[in-house]
């Protein structure tokens, strides 16, 4: 199977949406009384409002998203070191490397397969449906556990130093390796193009009823928190560089808008944001020495995690909205 040219995540900038159509009756029906000369015309039934475009709507592709993104953002960096390990110990045609060095490959957790079962049996309810998503995040999880069980095998022929079983395997688990990236590929693509118009969306509308304020750099740091958070999950997790400096400017911009404010959850959201920044530096900087580097990045996903939960505290309820320019 033909390689694809990246499997590092990277946002589309192409959107779904759906057209919401017009329900709208245009004439007599069938059995309706004749019109006669004395008699007004009946007037017309109003065309009734147009739907909510379920695709449009941020929250619910948000909420939609997050089980898919829990599975992918838990299982792929298990699978990609398990790789690079893998192929610091074995040869090309299979054969052992003379005198690797470094961690030997482990099996991948059953544990962290568990995010995606629990997309797959749960994401299907969520609405909006999205068939493409759920048959790509079908596929990725099948691809997964094929790659895992591979790899299992392979980790005990390693440790055992049993030359044949390795080269046996081989072939197999590269060509698993393979299809495995390209279903990580494709279902990385359709969340990010998906989740990226949710964001555009999002702020668009605390924009439209309540200007650049506090809201609108509250909501912008999460959406930068989470797409940091979604790169130190990428298999090319040592080039997040980018993602921190959007973090850092959304940070600056909240820590402005913030100031004195008095709403609550505003001193718990400041405070986790900057424990959560200082581990996205530490992480970034940790990686760059060390790709293998797991305490720093696992202190990042917590301090993401509290930055998340610390956010469904803001209340925003009794803001005065800003009037509209002229």
């Amino acid at each position: 199977m033909a390689r694809k040219t990246s499997s590092t995540t990277r946002l589309s900038l192409a959107a779904l949406a759906l057209s919401g159509a017009l329900a709208c009756d245009r004439g007599e029906q069938a059995g309706d009384p004749p019109v006669t000369k004395s008699e007004s015309p009946a007037k017309p039934d109003k065309a009734a409002p147009p739907e909510a475009d379920p695709l449009r709507d941020p929250e619910l592709i948000t909420n939609k998203l997050g089980p898919y993104a829990a599975c992918i953002n838990t299982t792929r960096p298990f699978v990609a070191r398990h790789y690079r390990r893998y192929t610091d110990r074995v040869e090309g045609d299979g054969a052992l490397k003379r005198g690797a060095k470094g961690p030997a490959p482990a099996a991948l957790p059953e544990a962290a397969l568990t995010p995606c079962e629990k997309a797959l049996r749960e994401g299907k309810h969520l609405s909006p449906p999205l068939p493409e998503v759920e048959a790509a995040a079908a596929e990725y999880d099948t691809r997964t556990r094929e790659y895992a069980a591979l790899a299992s095998k392979a980790s005990e022929a390693i440790a055992a130093k049993d030359k044949d079983a390795i080269t046996s395997l081989h072939e197999d688990l590269v060509a698993a390796y393979d299809r495995w990236d390209n279903a990580n590929l494709e279902l990385t693509e359709a969340l990010d193009a998906l989740q990226e118009q949710a964001d555009r969306d999002a702020l668009a509308r605390v924009e439209a009823r309540a200007g650049k304020g506090l809201e609108y750099r509250a909501r912008e740091l999460v959406i930068s928190s989470r797409g940091f958070a979604h790169c130190l999950a990428s298999i090319d997790r040592a080039s997040c560089s980018d993602a921190l400096s959007s973090l850092q400017r959304a940070h600056t911009a909240y820590g402005e808008a913030a100031g004195d404010a008095a709403i609550p959850g505003v001193e718990a959201l400041s405070a986790a944001a900057q424990t959560f920044v200082t581990a996205a530096r530490a992480a970034t900087e940790s990686l760059a020495k060390d790709p293998e580097s797991t305490d720093a990045v696992a202190a990042a996903f917590a301090g993401y995690n509290e930055l998340v939960r610390a956010s469904g505290g803001l209340d925003f309820s009794k803001a005065k909205p800003v009037a509209p320019a002229p």
